[in-house]
């Protein structure tokens, strides 16, 4: 398999681009073999990876030029990496001149990914494709072939699977066998909600899961909540990439609708500070979502009210779109530690107060970190920090006995924040005291507006949750109940990773 990328000198923005047939006698920089990684579980602190960096170094020396029936001319150059999994790229002083478009694609045609033009800057990190070979690819007029430059400074090679569509789930052997594909019914209640959930890549190697966020100006502005441990941070978010709509067509099986919905983060607006006891970061995207992405906006609910049932939509182990059920309510819990414990049990990383909810059906695995928490009236009211749920058999409704560990969104909203704005100030912008807001489609505001809904279990306060094991709420895990979780990494940070791949 093939990947490509193409830049174009003429204004082909509306348009789709087929990649050519054939690709075999373009000139090829070929990498040492990837191994892709054992599924054994990382150790804890590690960032659970789909993909390893490593450095290159070639320019337009290094492709070569023809002549299409158009009369544009050709830059490409393939690269091989046998066994790779997933590929992107980083680009350095990239020089695209005005008109010029940029394609990255594999020769199958199924990832084809772009256009970028020059409006995406001097430097870019494409997204992913799913293939282990790829072409770069400058198509313009001859005029502006002495303006062109571009510089490859690194491959992401793929070492785990992800976002697979030839095989059904149970085939799949990344997310568990007990996780439920979001077009089964399970799903069929929260069709709006499960359009607002996000795959996000950081930096290339790591993923976490995101929601896109209404707020009370309902202006579309394209607002991400995830976790502050995925390592979204002001020197990573240009280089974060969100997916929409990556989901599998049918129950357990059918193709996913692609990859190629995707947009970069711009900045990011507020996050969680060690000592705030939250694990929240809201970033903002490059631009408001096209429409032909057909996005959903989600609503939210800060009132502390603990939900009686609800769901969980997440991209476990960076697979298509799951949904995770629960019928009873979680517990509370004051002090979980998202780290390491030290000596004499102090928590290294951050520790937040929190819910613990035990899944109906479905689980959440590594990648799932960032997710919503949706109560029954369809509104965001936490965001999942860690846990050690996990599937013991292909049955949804038998996990493993663990629970996902969720950070309170009513905690974090007018909790201190790194950037010095909270979230309650970006997601209540016209400052109206909104406790609760329902989600909404692009270009409409909410139909129920702003306003607590009732129907939850009861207010909480904070739960009795304590350091040492168990609390309020009922059985839930303290710091101590989560260190054989830790011991076994399966809480784990999503931290950017080194220029040479490694955490």
């Amino acid at each position: 398999m093939r990947i490509v990328i193409v830049l174009w000198m003429v204004p082909l923005l509306c348009q789709a681009y087929t990649p050519p047939a054939e690709t075999g006698a373009i000139p090829a920089l070929t990498l040492a073999a990837t191994q892709p990684a054992p599924d054994a579980v990382l150790p804890a602190l590690q960032p659970y990876q789909y993909a390893q960096a490593q450095n290159l170094d070639a320019d337009v020396s290094s492709g070569s030029w023809s002549q299409d029936s158009n009369g544009l001319w050709h830059w490409r150059l393939r690269l091989s990496a046998p066994g790779a999994l997933s590929l992107a790229l980083r680009l350095q002083s990239l020089q695209l001149p005005e008109q010029a478009e940029l394609w990255f694609y594999d020769t199958a045609g199924r990832d084809v990914q772009g256009p970028f033009t020059n409006a995406d800057g001097d430097s870019l990190l494409t997204p992913l494709v799913r293939s282990d070979e790829a072409v770069l690819d400058a198509s313009m007029p001859a005029k502006a072939r002495d303006s062109f430059a571009l510089r490859l400074t690194q491959i992401f090679l793929g070492i785990r699977p992800l976002l697979l569509d030839d095989y059904a789930k149970s085939a799949f052997g990344t997310a568990g066998a007990c996780t439920i594909d979001v077009a089964c019914s399970d799903g069929d209640a929260w069709r709006d909600d499960i359009r607002s959930v996000v795959l996000i890549t950081i930096e290339g190697t790591t993923l976490c899961t995101g929601t896109l966020m209404n707020n009370t100006a309902q202006d579309d502005r394209a607002l991400i909540l995830t976790a502050e441990h995925c390592g979204v941070d002001a020197s990573t978010v240009s280089q974060t990439r969100a997916y929409f709509n990556v989901q599998k067509s049918r129950c357990a099986g059918g193709s996913s609708s692609g990859i190629t919905q995707n947009m970069t983060g711009a900045r990011v607006l507020a996050a969680s500070t060690t000592l705030s006891n939250t694990d929240y970061t809201l970033f903002e995207l490059s631009g408001k979502p096209p429409l032909t992405y057909n996005v959903y906006y989600a609503g939210w609910d800060v009132t502390g009210a603990v939900p009686a049932s609800g769901v969980g939509i997440s991209h476990p182990s960076g697979d298509d779109k799951k949904i995770s059920t629960f019928s009873s309510p979680p517990s509370s819990q004051n002090s979980i530690c998202i780290g390491l414990l030290g000596v004499g049990n102090v928590c290294v990383g951050i520790t937040i107060r929190a819910w613990s909810v035990s899944w109906s059906r479905g689980a959440t695995q590594p990648g799932s970190s960032g997710s919503g928490l949706w109560n029954p009236q369809h509104r965001v009211v936490a965001t999942l920090s860690g846990g050690n749920d996990g599937c013991s058999s292909s049955d949804p409704s038998r996990s493993n006995g663990g629970t996902a560990v969720y950070q309170r969104l009513d905690l974090a909203w007018s909790a201190a924040s790194s950037t010095g704005t909270k979230l309650q100030a970006l997601l209540d912008p016209l400052n109206t005291g909104c406790t609760g807001l329902s989600g909404k489609n692009y270009g409409n505001a909410s139909t129920s507006g702003c306003g607590s809904v009732p129907g939850s279990s009861g207010q909480d306060s904070g739960g009795g949750g304590s350091s040492s094991g168990g609390g309020g709420g009922g059985g839930g895990m303290g710091l101590l109940g989560l260190l054989p979780l830790l011991a076994l990494g399966t809480l784990r940070h999503a931290r950017r990773a080194t220029g040479s791949g490694a955490p």
